[in-house]
């Protein structure tokens, strides 16, 4: 490849932004992730850090299972906290295309990471344009989650990595180290990543012993951290007394199946996705090992963070193997090669590509057509006006997404997963029983008293 990126390299990135802006709505959906990091961004502005955990340690306390952390790693809250100096209200489109903006980064860390490796004009382009068109990593603009970030990060660790293997000299190792710390504050993952880095370093580096600034940098923020904000997170680390035989068997097959959506959408029957997950992991394991020597370090990256995907006792989705998602596209790729003609090996990956294309074009289209907000939609605005005007708030509320209302409601009231718990339900009204006493309905909800 030229030192200076063809043209092709600058434009398919834009085209996906393009796509991921369309995906994008206002508010945000019914999954509430979301809530915590907004909390703890506006309280790195504005103060109340102790006030924001102890009220989501009491929502965990009462949500009726471990769904979520008292407190999520400081470093996504972080990067969301300056809009917070501007906007007393939730500027929710500007922030997910503030994050979704990491997208760029990502796709030139990935862009040279592949030039430290022997490919072809033609394997470079299908894999990169297969990767930037993604269409998981495309409709992923509408969420505020920190896994885009988390990704963008990790594949510029990586490539510092390989950057101060090869020319070890000050200035690649500090910005390693600053990426590989920050990657680690925004998921509690990113510490797989930094362990491997700071090993493979140690091995193969010419000046070994430098590698130790990265986990010594690490533990030297996290002491800061902890002075700034003494909250600690146990709770997340409680998921892993859950891990057993039937949770590894129960991910390997959800896991499996996700892989087969690669380029399918979910809608496809599980027996169709699930053969061509079998299949695609099955290709990838034959690259990796033909290719595993030649690709080292992103072999060791690739198999622990997917070990700890297989373990997690937690379905997260597609979002969870955001930061190997490129080297499974990857050794996909490099598979199809190694076992069909040369004669077919075009005309298959070409199609690849089209059905990729297309699937992130629809994608696209699909989301800037319908409205996936949920939090400031009529119907939810209808019910938290009701709460307010009605409920007192000492009394308890259950919500499947309790995070997410408390966010939106701003109230004392305690709100709980649980409905056992709960003087109040808030449901679908197309569960409800008949002869329901129902207190308020709107479009799509209603509020019940028990």
């Amino acid at each position: 490849m030229t030192s200076k990126p063809p043209l092709f390299y600058f434009l398919v990135p834009l085209i996906g932004f393009l796509f991921a802006i369309l995906c994008i709505d206002s508010g945000h959906n019914i999954h509430d992730d979301f809530a915590l990091y907004l909390e703890q961004a506006r309280a790195i502005i504005s103060g109340g850090m102790s006030d924001v955990y102890s009220t989501n340690f009491n929502c965990m306390e009462y949500a009726g299972s471990t769904t979520g952390p008292d407190i999520y790693p400081f470093g996504y809250p972080l990067l969301l906290s300056p809009f917070f100096i501007f906007f007393d209200t939730t500027p929710w489109f500007l922030l997910k295309a503030y994050t979704f903006l990491l997208y760029f980064p990502f796709l030139w860390a990935f862009y040279n990471v592949l030039r430290h490796f022997e490919f072809t004009s033609f394997q470079f382009k299908v894999v990169f344009i297969l990767v930037a068109l993604n269409y998981h990593l495309i409709r992923f603009a509408d969420w505020l989650y920190a896994d885009v970030p988390f990704m963008s990060t990790a594949m510029l660790g990586i490539l510092f990595t390989l950057r101060f293997k090869e020319k070890p000299i000050f200035r690649n190792l500090l910005i390693l180290t600053i990426i590989l710390c920050f990657h680690s504050l925004l998921k509690s993952q990113g510490i797989i990543l930094l362990s491997i880095s700071t090993l493979y370093l140690l091995l193969y580096s010419r000046f070994r012993l430098f590698a130790l600034m990265i986990p010594v940098t690490f533990l030297l923020a996290i002491f800061g951290l902890d002075h700034l904000y003494p909250f600690h997170d146990t709770r997340h680390w409680e998921l892993l007394t859950h891990i057993n035989i039937s949770s590894i068997t129960s991910n390997l097959y959800y896991y499996t199946n996700e892989v087969g959506t690669l380029f399918l959408f979910h809608r496809f029957p599980t027996y169709i996705t699930l053969f061509v997950g079998m299949i695609s992991l099955a290709i990838i394991g034959y690259s990796i090992y033909k290719k595993h020597r030649q690709f080292r370090f992103i072999f060791l990256f690739l198999i622990m963070h997917g070990a700890a995907c297989i373990v997690w006792p937690s379905f997260q989705g597609m979002r969870l193997i955001f930061p190997i998602l490129p080297f499974l596209i990857l050794f996909l790729v490099l598979g199809i090669q190694e076992l069909i003609s040369n004669r077919f090996i075009r005309p298959i990956l070409n199609s690849l590509v089209a059905l990729n294309s297309l699937i992130c074009l629809i994608t696209s289209i699909h989301y800037w057509k319908i409205n996936t907000d949920f939090y400031t939609s009529p119907t939810t605005n209808e019910i938290v006006q009701y709460i307010h005007q009605n409920i007192p708030s000492d009394k308890t509320i259950s919500f499947v997404r309790p995070r997410g209302l408390r966010y939106i409601l701003n109230s004392k009231h305690v709100i709980t997963q649980d409905p056992t718990l709960a003087e109040y339900i808030i449901q679908n009204d197309r569960y409800v029983k008949p002869y329901t006493p129902i207190l308020f309905r709107s479009r799509e909800w209603i509020l019940i008293e028990k």
